[in-house]
């Protein structure tokens, strides 16, 4: 699957944090993404910013912000940034949990909205 490359993925444990800007997650998402060939990214806030059209500044305080909630941690190696996902707060389990309650909750709702549509139309 060659499409895996183009696109990001952001656990929902860091889309449904409020206290994370939109920004905060895109860099998160990307970060995630370039992730897949090695255990960290090294991109810079340079490219960050191309590619979501913002300042290098809006990129340091993101990369800031995730590192202070540790959902990242940055190292220095050999004079080059390494950025790595901290999978024990950001873990495959726990980002199951909340989807299978995220999902529970959708269904609810869905069976409710579609009960109310059945006692329309049986008005009708």
């Amino acid at each position: 699957m060659a499409f895996i490359r183009y696109f990001i993925s952001v656990p929902r444990i860091i889309l449904n944090d409020q206290t994370c800007s939109q920004t905060d997650k895109l860099v998160y998402g990307m970060i995630n993404s370039l992730s897949n060939n090695k255990e960290y990214c090294y991109a810079s806030n340079s490219y960050f910013a191309n590619q979501l059209s913002v300042k290098e500044k809006t990129i340091s305080n993101s990369i800031n912000n995730l590192k202070r909630k540790k959902y990242i941690d940055v190292k220095f190696i050999n004079s080059q940034r390494r950025i790595y996902l901290n999978e024990t707060i950001v873990s495959k389990e726990n980002s199951k949990v909340l989807e299978k309650n995220e999902d529970k909750n959708i269904v609810k709702n869905y069976q409710y909205k579609r009960k109310d549509i059945q006692e329309i139309i049986r008005r009708i």
